[in-house]
This record gives structure tokens, C-alpha cells and sequence, in this order.
């Protein structure tokens, strides 16, 4: 006897079939809108809420009376993963890029350091955090520099992960803000345009609504990057500079620390 096929069973599978395939349709439908109309941090960083930016309404809650005469700067330094890649270092040779970070950033903990030995008078306090990874990390606490201090978390930076800029200008604004001093700075440096949280040019621009009492001057330095992704942020009162390797980039910071984060200091008193 031949074998009949059951076409009752087999259009049973059939319409099984093509309920999972119209299920799996409206998941993916639903999953699509839904992605398509998530809100990120850059999206709403300009959005008021009850009336308010929210950027601000982040950063104000942390910021004392600034009453109290001095200078204080945090730097930030990119640890995404990019800066892992290398340029010309100081001796010409290839180099990472975080390794020539680690060097900058505990010779501008040093020149802090003097400059605030010349001055013992003055309050100087001085911060160093590294983002990557949608966060950022302290490492070198917002205190008075002091190089020894500062060398084992400088050490630690290393290069994984994303950029999320935006909001290391945050945090960096908050840690300034609860200082109380009138003239504060933040310094970026950064190999690469934002990928993560807010905005940087929306967290310019709150910041650049601050009282000019409490509002951190901001410097961005493009290294072994174009800056023109950043030229937005020169609206802000921001500003934008660039190096293309290790030599450029040590003697730019060391233009913008002497020329604009610490040339606010009095003439030192003179000796009898």
C-alpha cells in the first residue's frame, strides 16, 4: 500500500508555522519602534524639565557659594580604547597614546605642584579623572597637587571602552562647583568624538548659563584628532586646540596651564 500524506496534519504545521513567523514580525515591529523612539542623555540635554535644563538642574545642587580665592582645574584624560593606538612619543619613537597621557598628566600635576609652592597664600586644588567604559573614574582626587600622591592612579589609566564626554564635564563641573573657589577650569583631552551620555556641546552650554562666578572655563585638546567635531563647543566659550602627537601635545598643555589655568596668579611677594 502507497503512503498517503495527511494534509489535515500538514496544514496544522503550516498555520503553526505561520503564527510564530507573524509573532516574531510584530516582536521585531515593536522592538524597532521602541529603539527608534528611545530618549538618550544627548537627546534630552536640552529638554526643560518643569521649566528647568537638565543639565543644570544636574549640576546645581552640587555647587557651594563661590566665595573663596583660588584655582582649581580638572583634567580629563580619554582612556576609551582607541588610545590604546599609537603616535610619535617624545623620543620619536611609536607610542601609546595613553601611555603619553600618563606622562602629561603627572607633569601637569608637577607644575601645579610648584605653582602652588610659589604661592602658598593662594588655594589651589587640582583633580584628574579618566571616562571610558559610560563612566568616569577618579584618579587623582580634587585636593591640593601633590605628585607623589597622584603617580599610583595616574599609573593606573589605562585605554577600554567607549568616550563618554559629556559626562565627564559633569562630574568635573560638580567636583569644581563644590570646591567654592571663584576661578576653576576643566581640561579634556581626547583622541576621539563622543560616544556615550550627554552631549558635550549641550553640557557647554549649560555650563556656559552658569553665573560667571561658577561657571569652569573649559579647554578641549583634539589629540591625534580633527577638532573639528569640537567647533561647536567654541560657541560655549570653549576653547578647541589640537596635537597630533606626544611632543604637540605635552607643549600645548603646557601653554594652556601656563597662559590661561594658572596666569591668574599675583606677582610673588618679594624678600626683604
Amino acid at each position: 500500500m502507497s503512503y498517503q500524506p495527511n494534509n489535515n496534519k500538514a496544514l496544522g504545521k503550516l498555520v503553526a508555522w505561520g503564527a510564530i513567523a507573524a509573532i516574531a514580525m510584530v516582536v521585531y515591529v515593536a522592538s524597532s519602534h521602541q529603539a527608534d523612539n528611545t530618549i538618550r542623555p544627548s537627546a534630552m540635554s536640552n529638554r526643560a524639565v518643569d521649566g528647568r535644563n537638565p543639565i543644570l538642574a544636574t549640576l546645581e545642587p552640587s555647587f557651594k557659594e563661590a566665595t573663596a580665592s583660588g584655582v582649581g582645574v580638572v583634567i580629563l584624560v580619554d582612556a576609551s580604547g582607541s588610545m590604546g593606538d599609537t603616535v610619535k612619543g617624545a623620543n620619536g619613537r611609536p607610542e601609546q597614546k595613553i601611555a603619553i597621557a600618563r606622562t602629561c598628566a603627572m607633569n601637569l600635576v608637577q607644575q601645579v605642584e610648584k605653582f602652588a609652592h610659589q604661592y602658598p597664600d593662594k588655594k589651589v586644588l587640582m583633580g584628574v579623572r579618566a571616562f571610558s567604559n559610560n563612566c568616569t573614574r577618579v584618579l587623582v582626587p580634587l585636593g591640593p597637587p601633590n605628585a607623589d600622591k597622584a603617580a599610583a592612579g595616574i599609573a593606573s589609566l589605562d585605554a577600554n571602552g567607549d568616550t563618554p564626554i559629556g559626562d565627564a564635564m559633569i562630574a568635573a563641573a560638580k567636583d569644581l562647583g563644590a570646591s567654592g573657589l571663584t576661578r576653576t577650569h576643566i581640561l579634556v583631552i581626547t583622541d576621539g568624538e563622543n560616544t556615550a551620555g550627554y552631549n558635550p556641546a549641550d553640557v557647554a552650554d549649560a555650563i556656559s548659563r552658569l553665573s560667571e562666578d561658577r561657571r569652569p572655563a573649559m579647554y578641549f585638546v583634539a589629540f591625534d584628532t580633527s577638532a573639528k567635531p569640537f567647533a561647536p563647543l567654541v560657541q560655549s566659550g570653549a576653547a578647541v586646540l589640537s596635537a597630533s602627537n606626544g611632543p604637540e601635545l605635552q607643549s600645548t598643555l603646557d601653554t594652556l596651564l601656563s597662559g590661561k589655568i594658572l596666569v591668574e596668579a599675583p606677582e610673588p611677594a618679594k624678600t626683604k
